[in-house]
């Protein structure tokens, strides 16, 4: 599983870095700046935000689509 591999924890590290790099980016921003699939972020993004670790806060319009913009909590 993603928890036993370590692979989980791996994850939300790496988005969290990047949401302190990249303040206001949407899931879809973080993923192009990271190189690794939007989903994966998206999916980390509500952990992180559970844990206190980060925050919601605007959207903005990218491709046509308004998306949730996050930043460090």
């Amino acid at each position: 599983s993603i928890r036993a591999s370590g692979e989980l924890g791996r994850q939300q590290r790496e988005v969290l870095e990047a949401v302190r790099r990249w303040p206001g980016l949407t899931s879809l921003e973080l993923g192009a700046r990271m190189e690794i699939n939007r989903w994966a972020v998206a999916r980390r993004l509500p952990e992180l935000e559970t844990a206190g670790k980060v925050r919601r806060e605007g959207t903005r319009v990218v491709n046509g689509r308004r998306h949730t913009q996050w930043w460090p909590a």
